[in-house]
Order: C-alpha cells, then structure tokens, then sequence
C-alpha cells in the first residue's frame, strides 16, 4: 500500500530533513511504499536576493554590503544544495510535481491509499502564518488520513482558529503528536490522541550509527570537542555563549559550532558551515559533550549517550520539555544558574531503557492502527 505523506522536508534545517528521512525509514520498513509531497507554503517561498542594497555614496559600505549579500550568499547557497537538497534528491522519494499553493495541491491530488501529516511544527499556526489546510490534509475528501508524530508546538489554539482546526482534525481515523501537552490540549476539543516518540528517535542508535559510518567528522578539530548546536539568539535572558566559555575552560576542551552560514566573528575555536546530513550526524556521534537549544540537537545527544546541556530557546519549549521528561533528563537544562550539571554524568542505562520503551509502545501503537485501516479498505 502507498502512503503519502506531507512535511517540512524542503527547508534548511537538519532536524525536519532527518524526521523526514527517519519516517520514510519507519514506514518502508513496515512495508509501506512511501512518498513525500514537494509542497511549499507560502511564508516558505522566498526570493533569493530580497535585500537591499545601502546606501551607493559610501563606497566602501556598498562593497561590503555586496560582498555578504550578493558574493556570500551564492557560496552559502551552493553549500545548501550540496547538505540538503542532494540529500533529499538521493535519499528521500518525493513527488514529480511542485505544489505551491492549496489550490493546486486540491487539483492535482498524489495518488495514495493512505495520507499522513508528518512529524515537524505541521499544526503550528504562529509558523505557519494560520491554519495552513494542506498540512492538516484538507485536500484529501474519500481516503484515511493520519498523523505521525506531529507537533502543534503553541501552548493553546488561538481563538479565531478554534473551529477550523477541529473540523480539519476531526477528519483524521488516528491522531499521533510529539507531545504530551499537545494531548491534553486536543482533549479539551474532545479529539484522541497517543503522544509517541519523534521520527528520529523511533529509530535506534544502531540506525543511525550506521547511518553516518564510513563519515569523517569535518572542521579543524575531530576528537576531544563541546559541540554547539544554537538555533536562537536569545535564549530569556541567559547567555549562552557565556555557558559554552564556562563549560569549555572547566572542561579544557575545545568548541566546535554547527553554523548556517559564514561569520566573521570567531566566537568558538572551530566552525563548520552547513556540513552534509551525515556529516552533522556524525558531529554529535563524536562529541564528547554537547550544547544546545535546539530539539533535535538534544535527541541525537540522547541518541548517541552523549553527556549534554540544554538551554531552553524563548518560544515552543514544549517538545523539548516533553523528550527531557520521558527520558528523566529534566535536570539537563541549564538555568543561568546551575552551572554545576556539566560536572555531572548521566546514568545512560536508564535512559535507554525508558527510550527502548516507549519506542517499542509507539511503534505498535501505529502498527496497529494501520493494520485497522488496511482491514477496513479491503
């Protein structure tokens, strides 16, 4: 059977291209033929150069201005083609067509026997610039339509979206979330939903081990490194580069940040601009310690049993929160205070343990609700 499933696969960020890659691995080995919608909302689509050149009299700010918008960029953009979208191209099976907007996503619908709404921040509306209808499948009338994993990110549902939203999720024949907040918040609608683990972490440390075996660790610096993975500026008040400064003289080991693009600021000893997927993989298998902000920074820490610190970023804290509490790793997060949680190791037994648990409740919890909806089309 064909299941085809709509996500966050085309933009630059590693945790959505690797939940992507993680989901098609977990259905294709429940024997699904698997495929992606090539779908770009709105508030995706950007124009490559949508900046403005200053003011042309200062010649030497104009120059700059050109050097690191125009010149820059091209380079920053050709690393991007080779991270990610040679990734996608090579690994991952999407659809032929482009859509682009709902319209022609409604009239020319993929064929599939089942439709998914993937894992990511699909059902987060402050992302999403309102209730995007593709991601909650509304161009689906007469075939099953499920969620794996999905995250809504936001606390509540905003008022004016209340009805919308619960007419679309109300379609669905089973409702799986990332996380346990967003249970509680669907419950309040009367709408049933199982909290199960992310994508990425519903495959084993062995998968992606294996995923990034025969991959040399890229940068200057390869063994013996505090691997920084920020996404955020700010972070609520603490500084977070201060804690990297702090954790690495404690520990006299070197820091080696995982950058979107180019800096002039050297702020850490080691940068590795948009490294492949395999290569960021492996960059957190071989850390020895690992500082983050970032959800799928602290999964693959948890994946690979590394020892870690998590600082909160200022919005969508809950799927962070979530994984911390079901693995009993609340105590990873630095506070601005506790300074004192990089000294300490975590008890890895433990964690893998409550892991290995839950990843085996969530993988039959979904196999067994394909199994209803396989029975029922037959």
């Amino acid at each position: 059977m064909k299941i085809s499933i709509i996500t966050l696969q085309n933009v630059t960020n590693y945790g959505s291209v690797l939940q992507t890659f993680a989901t098609q691995s977990f259905f294709t080995n429940l024997g699904y033929d698997v495929e992606f919608i090539d779908y770009t909302r709105l508030n995706q689509q950007k124009k490559f150069f949508k900046k403005s050149l200053i003011d042309k009299s200062n010649i030497f700010s104009f120059a700059k201005s050109f050097f690191k918008t125009y010149i820059l960029e091209l380079f920053v953009r050709r690393k991007k083609h080779i991270s990610f979208d040679m990734f996608l191209k090579e690994n991952i099976k999407i659809t032929k067509n482009k859509y682009f907007d709902f319209a022609s996503l409604k009239k020319n619908i993929p064929h599939a026997d089942i439709y998914c709404t993937g894992s990511d921040q699909m059902w987060n509306s402050k992302w999403n610039g309102g209730v995007e209808k593709a991601y909650y499948l509304d161009f689906v009338e007469d075939k099953p339509k499920i969620s794996f994993a999905t995250s809504i990110g936001m606390e509540n549902i905003p008022n004016d979206e209340i009805e919308e939203t619960i007419r679309l999720l109300n379609k669905y024949n089973f409702i799986t979330v990332r996380e346990f907040s967003a249970v509680q918040l669907l419950k309040q609608y009367s709408i049933e939903s199982k909290c199960i683990l992310d994508p990425t972490l519903m495959m084993t440390k062995k998968f992606w081990q294996t995923f990034c075996s025969n991959v040399n660790v890229p940068g200057k610096i390869t063994k013996n490194y505090i691997l920084v993975y920020k996404l955020n500026n700010s972070h609520d008040g603490i500084d977070f580069d201060n804690y990297v400064d702090y954790v690495s003289k404690k520990t006299n080991m070197a820091t080696k940040v995982i950058s979107y693009g180019y800096t002039f600021k050297k702020k850490f000893d080691d940068y590795v601009c948009l490294p492949t997927i395999s290569e960021f993989v492996a960059l957190f298998k071989s850390a020895s310690y690992i500082i983050t902000d970032s959800f799928h920074g602290t999964a693959f820490s948890i994946i690979f049993n590394k020892n870690f610190s998590v600082i909160y970023p200022p919005k969508y804290k809950s799927r962070l929160k979530n994984i911390l509490n079901i693995t009993h790793l609340d105590n990873r997060v630095f506070d601005g205070k506790n300074y004192d949680i990089s000294n300490s190791i975590i008890n890895y037994e433990y964690v893998d343990e409550n892991i290995d648990k839950f990843r085996t409740d969530s993988s039959q919890y979904i196999e067994s609700k394909m199994k209803e909806i396989q029975n029922n089309l037959k």
